[in-house]
């Protein structure tokens, strides 16, 4: 999954972080109201991000 990197993502303690500021080994949260530890991270440059609005915003990159 891709995010932008100015995404916001709940950790653990319930604390928001930009999606760019995670690091190997926080602790976020999952959608089954548990937490898992991130284990990698990739990071690069797209030229497009499309935002597709349901019932929770998404947002992915042109090859997502």
């Amino acid at each position: 999954m891709s995010l932008a990197e100015n995404m916001r993502i709940k950790m653990e303690d319930g604390s928001m972080k930009e999606i760019n500021a995670v690091k190997i080994g926080d602790r976020i949260c999952n959608e089954e109201n548990g937490s898992v530890v991130v284990t990698s991270v990739f990071n690069g440059m797209e030229e497009f991000i499309y935002c597709i609005k349901l019932n929770m915003r998404i947002s992915a990159t042109s090859g997502h």
